[in-house]
């Protein structure tokens, strides 16, 4: 901020030429700016009688918003205001020490509980931040595109590597094992290195806690996370790794390298399953690391539930259906019934996508499968909630078989019964 501005309300508030809504004004300029001097002046100038904030605007809440240094908001505590209780708000600009130490005068607790409620809070700030919300000051959604996120992790970095350093003369005092949780969502941030070697040179570091950040590594594409730690693990704790990296080609061929869930072996299986699963959107990278983990004689296996692949991305709602011809590698996979005699097309019927039932006929997929009970494809799509008119029944007979609609269930109902009966249960409620 400019510095003619701090200038202009020191001398204003020296000629007693200022409103109190101008001293207020001052005071968050002050704030905004670490100037102490005009702080305080601000302050003892404001009448008591007007020293009412709305509790969002409260000076000592845009203290911690604008990330003010612990020096102002020790300052704005000395002069009444009362510190916020809500863990949202932390003083990131101080040493270690300081935060502590205000953390032990806001919620009236020893050093030993302010650093194990310290530990669980960081632990939910680096948890946000993977999440993608916003919190306050702190752009907890930083976007790649984002210009502020290199140096507010960088920031980041290298408060928590002080903060191992700090920690590293108090572990008599707080709960330990909380150290834990906080490397394993640091492991997480490529961004935070510094901080993970900081950490795994301190006393607070378990060896057998690395088979558990290698996977985070993994699955959270954090590269160079993954070679810190496997330059000081073992052959054993590799086998704890079981997920695969979501968009990193680069760490997919160095699990390779260490034989690490290799497609086609059971453990690689298992990874695939839950990388289909569990896979939140589809970009050229992911992509690209679907088809390096693809094996041919994923075809053939099923779950415990008897479910193919195919049947495990479609009821993934996030799995883009044009992928589905990579999991596919004969037509006869398209008609597996799985342990309760339902088809991927059955599947897909059910699912928030039933127009993707096209995509699957067009591959192979046979219509005519029923499940359990004698419903087919169609009994199954009027019976959920994308198909509430007769223009819905209209359009999807335009790619289903038309003997469908006069089929009958276990019930002797066909397609269009359901349908009926669907419509007057509606109205009903």
């Amino acid at each position: 901020m400019n510095s003619g501005i701090t200038e202009y309300y020191h001398q204003k508030i020296k000629e007693s030429k200022l409103s109190t809504s101008e001293l207020k004004e001052a005071i968050y300029t002050a704030i905004r700016t670490e100037d102490v001097p005009l702080l305080e002046l601000a302050l003892s100038k404001l009448p008591p009688d007007e020293d009412k904030w709305d509790e969002d605007s409260s000076p000592i809440v845009f203290a911690f918003m604008e990330m003010a240094s612990c020096k102002v908001i020790e300052l704005l505590v000395n002069h009444g205001y009362t510190l916020p209780s809500s863990p949202d708000l932390l003083p990131w600009n101080g040493d270690p020490e300081d935060i502590i130490r205000l953390i032990c005068r806001r919620n009236g607790v020893d050093e030993g509980k302010a650093i194990t409620d310290f530990l669980c809070t960081l632990c939910y700030y680096l948890e946000v931040m993977k999440t993608g919300y916003s919190c306050y000051r702190v752009p907890f959604h930083l976007d790649p595109e984002d210009s502020y996120k290199p140096c507010f992790l960088s920031y980041i970095d290298g408060w928590l590597a002080r903060f191992a350093i700090y920690l590293e003369g108090k572990n008599e005092s707080f709960e330990v094992d909380k150290v834990d949780s906080l490397i394993a969502r640091i492991v997480q941030y490529p961004e935070l290195i510094g901080a993970l070697k900081s950490f795994i040179g301190s006393s607070m570091f378990k060896r057998e806690n690395i088979g558990w950040y290698l996977r985070k590594a993994v699955c959270s594409d954090n590269e160079s996370g993954f070679d810190i730690l496997a330059e000081i693990a073992e052959a054993d704790d590799f086998k704890e790794v079981w997920e695969y990296p979501k968009r990193s080609l680069r760490l997919l061929h160095k699990l390779f390298e260490r034989n690490i869930l290799i497609p086609g072996t059971d453990e690689g299986y298992e990874a695939f399953d839950s990388f289909i699963s569990f896979m939140e959107k589809v970009d050229e990278e992911e992509e690209a690391v679907l088809k390096a983990i693809m094996h041919p004689s994923y075809g053939d296996r099923r779950n415990e539930l008897g479910q193919t692949i195919l049947m495990r991305a479609v009821l993934n709602r996030h799995f883009e259906p044009y992928l589905y011809p990579v999991l596919v590698t004969s037509p006869e996979e398209l008609n597996t019934r799985d342990n309760e005699g339902r088809t991927a097309l059955y599947y897909l019927a059910k699912s928030d996508y039933p127009e993707c039932i096209e995509v699957l006929t067009r591959m192979g997929a046979i219509p005519f499968c029923v499940d359990e009970k004698g419903n087919n494809i169609l009994h199954v799509l009027l019976s959920g909630n994308k198909m509430n008119t007769l223009y819905d029944i209209e359009d999807c007979m335009g790619y289903l078989p038309k003997c469908l609609i006069t089929m009958e269930n276990a019930e002797g109902k066909t397609p269009l019964d359901v349908f009926r009966d669907k419509l007057y249960e509606s109205k009903a409620e």
